[in-house]
């Protein structure tokens, strides 16, 4: 009788174990989800931006977007 309670005890936490371990990867996949959903809008506004700039500038010569700091000022010194 005592080999029987601890088979049925045994039994009842492992299904008790894996039922909390599939509600915690559930949980932990909606939560990267909702993450990635958040960092998908945040690209979909920078891109918009970047287009909307583009567009906005397309009558005015093209921006230049050269350092405003040279990197090596030794190459300053080359070119001079």
């Amino acid at each position: 009788m005592h080999r029987k309670m601890n088979i049925l005890l045994a039994g009842w936490l492992a299904s008790r174990i894996e039922t909390r371990t599939r509600r915690l990867r559930r949980a932990l996949r909606d939560h990267q989800r909702a993450e990635w959903r958040l960092i998908h809008a945040a690209d979909r506004g920078a891109l918009g931006l970047r287009l909307y700039i583009a567009w906005s500038c397309r009558e005015q010569e093209a921006t230049n977007y050269r350092t405003i700091v040279q990197l090596h000022p030794s190459a300053q010194t080359l070119a001079a």
